[in-house]
Parts: structure tokens; C-alpha cells; sequence
């Protein structure tokens, strides 16, 4: 009989903020894994600095936080463990 394999292509949503410094987009939260999470953005701005993603991170009773902005141009990784705790990285 006839064979055929197909691979549908992961569907991408851009999406484009009009010069409103107040526009953000909010995601719904996957379901909690135990093991990690991975997740895939592109940014594309000409904006040299802003906030990309802030997220909270559920882990016991302390909020901790991932921050991703942008300032001066350069990117900036926070992960706020906790109110005294953060460890950030710079590219």
C-alpha cells in the first residue's frame, strides 16, 4: 500500500507591540513539572533596554523568580532564589 510520512512544522506566533512602553503579552503557565522546564523564545526589538520575560517560579514556600530584560543593549538572566538570594548572568 501507499506509505507516506509527514512532519507538520512547529506553528509560530509573532507577536508586534506598537510604540506602547505599557504592551506586554501574558502566557498561560504549562502544568508544574517536577523534572524542569524547557521553553523557546525569539526577541527581535530595536528598543535597547526593557523587560523581555519575568516569571515566577514555584519551589516551597519562598517566591523565586527568572528574570530576562534587556539594558543598554546587553542581556541580562536573573533568577531571584530568594528575598536576599539571586545569581545573574550577562551577555
Amino acid at each position: 500500500g501507499n506509505v507516506t510520512f509527514s512532519c507538520s512544522e512547529p506553528q509560530l506566533v509573532a507577536a508586534t507591540f506598537q510604540s506602547s512602553s505599557s504592551s506586554f503579552l501574558s502566557l498561560p503557565a504549562p502544568a508544574p513539572i517536577l523534572e524542569g522546564l524547557s521553553v523557546r523564545l525569539q526577541f527581535r526589538t530595536w528598543n535597547p533596554d526593557g523587560l523581555l520575560l519575568s516569571s515566577p517560579l514555584i519551589s516551597g514556600q519562598e517566591p523565586r523568580y527568572l528574570i530576562l530584560q534587556i539594558s543598554s543593549g546587553r542581556l541580562h538572566l536573573t533568577h531571584q532564589t530568594s528575598a536576599l538570594k539571586m545569581s545573574e548572568v550577562s551577555a
